[in-house]
């Protein structure tokens, strides 16, 4: 075997993982290419089964692929400047609905007050407890009588929420619009969603065309400012992700998943699918900060945490 050809089989991983990410037409294709840290640890494999058997050149070779593709691995805190005025905070968290210690995040949000917190998979059960932040987040959306929990949504805000709507897809996914008016401050518009999990090539559709809806709408109702806030079940490095929004800011962290079956999974295994978007027309208003936090624990999500204000030069 010569060895131009053993260096090409040794590229082949990278080069299927690259060709595979450009389909994007095939939904296992996007999955499977939806995790970088996959190409990582492979060539984390390469390098080390090279260095064990002393092929020095051929485990230096691997270790400088596995750094190239660390570049796509997600963060998980994205800090964009140091002062930001009119600060305001959104919380957003997938509380899981087997979450079996809901009381960290309720006590968390009673010790940690956001402006705004944006819920998916909560269950009426939940929704009931959260109940007893009333005093902190008196403005909410999501189990009211003939409202219940669309797409088992939930919004909490310390400042008042109108002009709600839900938009209904007809897969029966459905789509919260609100207007969100921060005191002293221009109000935002907000679309809040949870797109299904593409885990088969039907979900893997439905999941698009909700996303392509809430395009749609955005497009349909133009606004000076808006928020997009949800689980998307999208990778932010999908080439799908990169084309989302595109007069938006978006700054991705990780978030998922903290655990696989019980099995906590490393940080840099996760990827970003609770994603938030921001348009200001004016530029008046930026993304300031997203992390993403292990606790409160109880669900195989992070919950995020972004900062909105006018940034101070």
């Amino acid at each position: 075997m010569s060895s131009v050809f053993k260096w090409i089989i040794l590229l082949l991983p990278a080069l299927i993982w690259l060709a595979v990410r450009q389909i994007e037409h095939i939904w296992w294709a996007e999955n499977l290419t939806s995790i970088p840290a996959l190409i990582v640890f492979t060539y984390v494999v390469l390098a080390s089964a090279f260095f064990i058997t002393r092929r020095w050149l051929q485990s230096a070779f691997s270790a400088f692929v596995a750094i190239l593709f660390v570049s796509l691995l997600v963060p998980p805190q994205r800090s964009h400047v140091a002062s930001c005025s009119q600060s305001l905070s959104v919380i957003q968290f997938n509380l899981f609905y087997e979450n079996s210690d809901i009381n960290q995040f309720i006590n968390y949000l009673l010790r940690h007050p956001a402006d705004l917190v944006v819920m998916q998979e909560l269950t009426p059960r939940v929704g009931s407890l959260l109940h007893m932040l009333d005093d902190v987040y008196p403005h909410y959306y999501g189990g009211q009588r003939d409202v219940g929990y669309p797409s088992n949504l939930m919004i909490l805000s310390r400042h008042p929420i109108t002009e709600v709507s839900v938009y209904r897809a007809p897969n029966g996914q459905e789509v919260i619009r609100a207007v969100w008016l921060p005191k002293g401050q221009a109000p935002i518009t907000l679309f809040a969603a949870h797109p299904p999990s593409p885990r088969t090539s039907e979900l893997w559709h439905q999941r698009n065309a909700l996303v392509r809806t809430i395009e749609t709408l955005t497009a349909l109702y133009p606004e000076p400012e808006v928020l997009v806030v949800g689980d998307f079940n999208l990778s932010s490095v999908s080439p799908r992700f990169s084309a989302l929004f595109p007069s938006f800011q978006t700054a991705p962290v990780t978030s998922w998943p903290t655990n696989i079956k019980g099995i906590n999974v490393p940080e840099p295994m996760m990827i970003g699918i609770d994603h938030l978007w921001l348009k200001s027309e004016q530029g008046q208003r930026i993304i300031c900060s997203r992390e993403s936090s292990a606790f409160p624990q109880g669900s195989d999500h992070r919950m995020v945490t972004t900062q909105i204000g006018v940034h101070i030069p």
